[in-house]
């Protein structure tokens, strides 16, 4: 009898001493949540920046093309931007810190760097390669005129490990390692060299990027602007300028609309809800044949240079279905307004041939920027 106690009591000791073992295997494969660290910056790309003959940047809106963007994982176990959850923020934080640690970073400054993170991988479950890449689209503008506007990647690869306790602290360092590598990128870039030297006034010995920029905002006649309507409105616009002898919207098969969560409504500024300012914006925005913004000239002031700051730079991220002639897509023109309320604001497109029917609502729905 004892010795049928005695075998039980060993078969059970060896399913316990199995199961801890396994339970051991799983853990040294597999990760669980972290929080990844606060960036800082490099002493390669600082000494760039320094380098560099410009005045100083601010930095404005970044936002994420897909939320999907702002999460990751290695080896099913998360990790997380410590800036509010967000890997945009965390990248605009990142470009921060490098500008901050060059004595290149201004609030104030006229001269603004939004993005958008468009591409933000990390693989770290391979047990032989791990691979991380991250893209974003950089604009520059200068008093509300667009001076560059690029997509700009970073990449990573590096020896991975079936053992979790190495393979994950490598994943999450080459991560930020890939940060610092697209900043790198961006400002090795000559044509975002070129906008941070016309932002100090220095004369540039490269050529400036194919732009139309404006250096002054314009203002134009009411007869020029788009109906007063609690909305921000996309139209077409009989534009006198001419392209090849042929003015910009004439003869067009169909005319630039607004992609549908292409870019983001603009923060509300801090100083400005402070001040309880509010009003309307109105713009004319220059699309390009590949549908991205590229000149913005202020029509409606609405009152505040912070608000129609904060509009401005908010359109010159968005992305737009290029007009058509002739079945290929051409430059056009179309006309944005953006209502700014303190108790709430909404944005809508409104499309060339339809009537305006909604007004202005704090309420989400899928005719809002988001």
């Amino acid at each position: 009898m004892n010795a049928i106690i005695n075998s039980s009591s060993t078969m059970t000791l060896v399913r316990r001493l199995a199961m801890t073992g396994i339970g051991a295997v799983l853990l040294a494969l597999t990760g669980c949540a972290a929080v990844a660290p606060n960036y800082q910056p490099t002493n390669d790309n600082v000494r760039t920046l320094q380098a560099l003959p410009g005045g100083k940047v601010a930095v404005g809106q970044f936002t994420a093309k897909d939320k999907s963007l702002e999460s990751l994982s290695i080896r099913a176990g998360s990790y997380n931007s410590p800036y509010n959850g967000s890997y945009a923020e965390y990248l605009k934080a990142a470009l921060r810190a490098e500008l901050e640690g060059s004595g290149k970073f201004d609030a104030a400054s006229p001269v603004v760097v939004t993005g958008q993170l468009l591409e933000n991988s990390l693989d770290g479950a391979s047990f032989t390669t791990g691979t991380a890449k991250i893209s974003a689209r950089f604009v520059v503008t200068q008093s509300g005129a667009k001076t560059f506007d690029k997509v700009v990647a970073g990449a990573s690869q590096w020896e991975s490990s079936v053992i979790g306790m190495v393979a994950i602290p490598a994943a999450r360092a080459n991560y930020i390692d890939t940060i610092r590598k697209l900043l790198a990128n961006l400002f090795a870039d000559r044509d975002f060299q070129t906008a941070l030297r016309a932002g100090s006034g220095i004369p540039s010995a490269v050529n400036p990027p194919v732009v139309t920029a404006v250096t002054n905002v314009r203002f134009t006649g009411a007869a020029a602007q788009p109906n007063v309507i609690p909305a921000v409105a996309s139209r077409s616009v009989a534009a006198p300028a001419a392209v090849a002898g042929v003015a910009l919207n004439s003869q067009l098969n169909s005319q630039p609309n607004l992609q549908p969560n292409s870019c983001q409504a603009p923060d509300y500024p801090r100083s400005s809800r402070q001040n309880e300012e509010q009003g309307v914006v109105g713009a004319k925005l220059t699309v390009g044949s590949n549908g991205h913004v590229l000149d913005i000239v202020l029509e409606k002031s609405s009152g505040f240079t912070a608000l129609d700051k904060a509009a401005m730079q908010a359109w010159a991220l968005c992305q737009f279905v290029p007009a058509m002639r002739d079945g290929a897509p051409v430059q056009s023109e179309t006309r944005m307004q953006y209502v700014w309320k303190l108790d709430g604001v909404a944005l809508q497109q409104q499309p060339a041939a339809a009537p305006v029917s909604k007004a202005a609502s704090t309420s989400a729905s899928a005719e809002t920027w988001n």
